[in-house]
């Protein structure tokens, strides 16, 4: 089985390794070849392994006529096979200003960065929103009723993902957007509301529990 991409003179076909699979495709060109007159140049096609020694590269492409090759490599100008979320990657592709820009031209993308933010902190939103999730419920039994979001205290304790979840109110903090206290509980009847484990004071980015914390000791001492 083959898949194939191609462009005016610009082909790819992808198959499973094997001398027979590559032998089978070579006779295919040139059955096209005798259809259309079109003369494939077997030295001008290169051949790539994925998970392939090179000798093993090599000597495929000696069988074909071919020449051996390797990833990365660029078709149509973009790379394959190459670290395909690194900005520098696409640097001789993308021209990342024109793409953001949105008044004057551009895909008008916005930057991926803030976006990634913004999808980040909506955790946070969704913790305080969704008490009563499983996934919430989980995160409490392990980090504590604020989920560790609102005590850097308990920072190196998080896991990777939950970590890096409640490192974007530092980001927003240093960018001078102090994101604990933009966001606020409705108190309601009181039932989800705590009046040590929630945040009360604006000024303030610690619960009471820790910033008066001798004072919640004899309190939780008491009952």
């Amino acid at each position: 089985m083959y898949q194939q991409s191609s462009w005016f003179d610009d082909a790819l076909f992808f198959g499973e390794w094997s001398i027979d699979n590559a032998s089978n495709l070579i006779r295919i060109l040139n059955y096209f070849g005798d259809a259309s007159g079109l003369k494939i140049n077997m030295s001008k096609n290169k051949v790539y392994g994925i998970n392939v020694s090179d000798d093993e590269t090599a000597n495929l492409a000696n069988i074909l006529s071919c020449t051996p090759s390797s990833l990365p490599f660029k078709y149509l100008g973009m790379p394959v096979g190459d670290h395909m979320s690194s900005i520098i990657v696409w640097a001789d592709v993308v021209n990342w200003d024109q793409t953001r820009a949105s008044k004057n031209g551009g895909l008008g993308i916005g930057s991926l960065k803030a976006k990634n933010l913004s999808l980040l902190c909506k955790w946070w939103w969704r913790f305080r929103h969704e008490p009563n999730a499983l996934w919430c419920k989980v995160i409490r039994s392990l980090y504590g009723d604020d989920g560790g979001l609102f005590n850097v205290q308990t920072l190196a304790n998080l896991s990777p993902l939950w970590k890096q979840i409640r490192r974007c109110g530092f980001t927003l903090d240093d960018l001078g957007i102090t994101f604990s206290n933009s966001i606020k509980n409705q108190v309601g009847n009181g039932s989800e509301t705590s009046f040590w484990h929630d945040l009360w004071l604006p000024e303030s980015n610690q619960e009471l529990k820790y910033k008066y914390h001798r004072l919640y000791t004899l309190e939780a001492e008491k009952s």
